[in-house]
C-alpha cells in the first residue's frame, strides 16, 4: 500500500470528530425550523391583533354610533387599537339595515310591517404581511384581513 491509500484507509476508520459534523447538520435544520416557527407564530400573532382591533372598533360604535354616514372615529379606533399597523391598511366601515323578515330596507326607512328596522355595522381590516423570508410555496408578503359585525340596535 502505498502513503495516499493508508492515508485515507485511516481516515475512513477514525470516527473523532463525528459528533460535530452531525451536530452541525442537526443545529442547521434546527435553526431552519425555529425560524420557520418564529415567522409563522408572529404571521398568528398578526391576525389576533387585527381580530382583536376589529373589536375594539365595534364596540367604540355600540358606544357612540355613527351619525350620517360617518364612520372617521370608528376607523380611529380600528387603528388605534391595532399596534404596528401596517404603512396603509385598508379600514372600512359600512352600516346596513334591515326589517325583522330579513329584507333590506334603506336606514331612513321604516320597515312595512310597521317594525323596528335592525341596523347593522360592518367593519374590515385589511394589511399585508411581509414574512422574514420566501418559503416554498408562500409569497413573501401575505394579505392579512379580517371582518366583524355587530347590531347598532
Amino acid at each position: 500500500m502505498n502513503g495516499l491509500t493508508r492515508l485515507l484507509h485511516r481516515l475512513r476508520r477514525d470516527e473523532q470528530g463525528m459528533i460535530f459534523v452531525e451536530a452541525g447538520v442537526v443545529m442547521s435544520f434546527l435553526v431552519l425550523f425555529l425560524i420557520l416557527v418564529y415567522d409563522v407564530g408572529g404571521l398568528f400573532v398578526r391576525q389576533m391583533q387585527i381580530t382583536n382591533a376589529l373589536r375594539a372598533g365595534s364596540q367604540y360604535a355600540l358606544v357612540r354610533k355613527p351619525v350620517a354616514g360617518d364612520y372617521a372615529n370608528i376607523r380611529a379606533a380600528i387603528l388605534n387599537a391595532a399596534p404596528d399597523a401596517a404603512v396603509s391598511p385598508v379600514v372600512t366601515a359600512d352600516v346596513a339595515c334591515q326589517c325583522a323578515d330579513g329584507s333590506a330596507v334603506v336606514c331612513d326607512a321604516v320597515c312595512a310591517d310597521g317594525s323596528d328596522r335592525e341596523s347593522y355595522l360592518t367593519v374590515s381590516y385589511q394589511e399585508n404581511y411581509s414574512m422574514l423570508f420566501k418559503y416554498p410555496g408562500f409569497s413573501k408578503s401575505i394579505t392579512l384581513g379580517a371582518t366583524n359585525s355587530v347590531r347598532l340596535n
